[in-house]
């Protein structure tokens, strides 16, 4: 027997392997495949959604009126004001940008 086991080496320890954990848990094989599939589905979920809550928290912004922070549909731009959907229905950015046209008429003239 080499360093590597062979194919057939490996399928003979798992199928040792599952009879002990058939006999441990009382599960028959399928029973025990079942289980471990869908505990590892489990798993896996469990790490995509984790990793979909750090993308969501990494895409939060903070708003330009009242300082909280949102999450946006779309990701805001750096060099731009940005409004929660309450600040943007209020007519906060109407504001804003009626005060910011007015200021550059003013530097014009």
């Amino acid at each position: 027997m080499g360093l590597t086991p062979t194919l057939e080496e490996r399928v003979a320890f798992a199928g040792r392997l599952l009879d002990e954990l058939s006999r441990a848990t009382g599960l028959a094989w399928d029973e025990l495949f079942l289980k471990i599939a869908v505990e590892r589905l489990a798993d896996e979920r469990k790490g995509l959604l984790e990793e979909q809550a750090a993308v969501k928290k990494s895409r939060r912004a903070v708003c330009c009126e009242c300082g909280e922070p949102y999450l946006p549909k779309r990701r805001p731009k750096a060099n731009q004001r940005n409004y929660c959907p309450d600040c943007r229905a209020s007519g906060a950015a109407q504001r804003a940008a009626a005060r910011e046209y007015r200021r550059r008429k003013r530097k014009e003239s």
